[in-house]
């Protein structure tokens, strides 16, 4: 085999059984390579350097998986949507990419664990929650998370997405460090029911807390004032129930108009 050879979905579809080895001589395993498919375990070579887009999408069966430290790029939605997957461990060198609909890991509802090696140049880890290398942006919560969680004092950012679709979570205290939220931070954390804003904060986008729910009842304090989530449809929101906190809670925070996508 090349030592350059991609795996395609073509050649991935040979490799049958709910356990895969995938044998070492690949570089690059491609778009949609094991997709859909009823997978519980995989063991990715050293050969392997980056992991394609939607490489490993919607394989709900997927429980473990080996990633070797040599891989470089994660791409785009690459485990969106495996929901046995309960951990899982970025490398040194690995870049996760993601877009501002579609975070890394989403779907992923079992997940609890996202873990760190010690030795990244960009991010860190701590309770299983994914931060940048110094701890001043929260990244990503996994999904799987349930009960209450405290942000770590010193945490100045809520990243884009953040707490997307982390429906378990029933509290989230944010620590006086805090200084912006995000689009989407919040989106469907639907048992999320108050929040405390501190006084520090200065922005949060007006997506950071955005529902599709007919049952959503949340509300935000901050400087002592208490919102309400309202619901509304449009003709562009008509398929969702869609929720969310009012104008005048952004107007108080942010100090000027428009949405924000955070690191």
């Amino acid at each position: 085999m090349s030592k350059k050879e991609n795996l395609t979905t073509k050649k991935a579809e040979k490799m049958v059984g709910e356990h895969i080895v995938i044998p070492d001589g690949y570089i690059n395993i491609g778009k949609n390579a094991f997709s859909y498919r009823s997978i519980k375990s995989i063991i990715i070579p050293e050969s392997v350097v980056t992991i394609g887009r939607q490489a490993f999408m919607y394989c709900r069966s997927l429980e473990q998986i080996t990633i070797p430290n040599n891989i470089k790029m994660i791409g785009e939605e690459a485990f969106n949507y495996c929901g046995s997957l309960t951990s899982i461990t970025i490398p040194d060198c690995v870049i996760l990419t993601s877009t501002q609909k579609s975070p890394a890991f989403h779907g992923c509802s079992s997940l609890t664990d996202i873990l760190v090696c010690e030795n990244h140049l960009k991010y860190s880890c701590q309770d299983g929650v994914l931060f940048n290398k110094d701890k001043t942006t929260l990244i990503r919560c996994p999904e799987g998370k349930t009960g209450s969680y405290i942000i770590p004092d010193g945490v100045k950012n809520i990243a884009h997405s953040a707490f997307h679709w982390c429906d378990s979570l029933t509290s989230v205290t944010i620590p006086n460090s805090m200084m912006s939220i995000y689009c989407f931070a919040f989106t469907s954390c639907n048992l999320l029911t108050r929040i405390e804003i501190p006084d520090n904060v200065e922005l949060i986008s007006k997506s950071a807390f955005v529902f599709f729910s007919d049952k959503k009842s949340m509300t935000a304090t901050y400087k002592g004032k208490t919102y309400s989530t309202y619901g509304y449809n449009t003709i562009e929101q008509c398929r969702y129930n869609y929720y969310n906190l009012p104008q005048e809670f952004y107007d108080a925070i942010n100090k000027k108009e428009g949405d924000f996508y955070g690191a």
